[in-house]
């Protein structure tokens, strides 16, 4: 069977850090690599590559979104199995290719580490002060006709994730339930919200998912308050998620997920430890 990874991107900045990342992801898999991207004025380092069209209404992070949310429409036709990575996704270990072997459903995600509740006001614009809240439940059902019974569920991330021919029912009703909510002003334009409604729609809430060394969360602002971030400098950002990275655990994370912008941080330990990890590896 054809597995072959994918990452989608718009604007020259985000497909340099797709280059970044994969460079990375080929010194470590046997598989295939697929960029999708759009909006660039360079074209990407990178042989297999797809230059997809966006509606023009769309900013570039909404644009993000759409091609990811696309994907089934956009790689057609869908031979094999696919495996979806943000462009701060990091491989850091040859088992990646066993995410190909985990238990395949319709779709398979990785687990956030954030409840629904607790992810309500970065998903809608609610301005609730305290966590938890229920805003995000309450429009989903309001607008998708969705309910939600559990704030306590944790959220899907929609940074990992495997698919395929049998997922484009799931991916068509996840891009119209983004669209729809790119198009009314309390929705914060995100996808983790869209697909959690979708995830519920289908009744795939309690599937199992994937192991989390395929989606190793690091967030340079864990434990941070928001008011704070703007001013830290290198040296403040936290590296609390990193003790598992080389700790000599028996399955070690391989796929590092960089949020809010810690991918090629020079000067924060993790990833000052993953840079020297690939240098050690020598070069592709």
């Amino acid at each position: 069977m054809i597995r072959t990874f994918i990452f989608a991107v718009v604007g020259d900045e985000h497909i340099r850090r797709a280059s970044l990342a994969i460079s990375f992801l080929k010194r470590f898999t046997r598989h295939g690599i697929l960029l999708v991207h759009a909006r660039g004025r360079h074209l990407p380092a990178h042989e297999q590559s797809i230059a997809a069209e966006i509606p023009p209404h769309l900013t570039d992070h909404q644009a993000s979104i759409y091609l990811k949310v696309s994907l089934t429409d956009i790689v057609t036709p869908l031979h094999g199995q696919f495996c979806y990575l943000d462009s701060d996704v990091i491989a850091v270990d040859s088992t990646v290719d066993e995410i190909f072997d985990q238990p395949h459903h319709i779709v398979s995600f990785a687990r956030d580490h954030a409840r629904i509740d607790d992810f309500s006001r970065y998903a809608v614009r609610c301005f609730c002060s305290a966590l938890p809240c229920r805003h995000l439940r309450e429009n989903i059902a309001s607008d998708f006709g969705v309910e939600i019974d559990d704030g306590n569920w944790t959220m899907w991330n929609g940074g990992v994730f495997r698919f395929g021919q049998e997922s484009v029912m799931f991916m068509n009703t996840w891009r119209r339930f983004t669209l729809a909510a790119f198009r009314n002003p309390f929705w914060r334009p995100r996808d983790q919200g869209t697909l959690a409604a979708t995830a519920w729609h289908f009744g795939l809430q309690h599937q199992p998912l994937l192991e989390r060394r395929f989606n190793h969360i690091i967030d340079r602002f864990a434990g941070i308050p928001e008011a704070r971030r703007s001013s830290l400098s290198v040296a403040q950002f936290s590296a609390a998620d990193f003790s598992s990275l080389l700790c000599g655990q028996a399955r070690p994370p391989c796929l590092l997920h960089f949020i809010n912008g810690g991918i090629g941080q020079t000067g924060w330990r993790p990833w000052d430890d993953v840079a020297r990890l690939s240098a050690d590896q020598g070069p592709e």
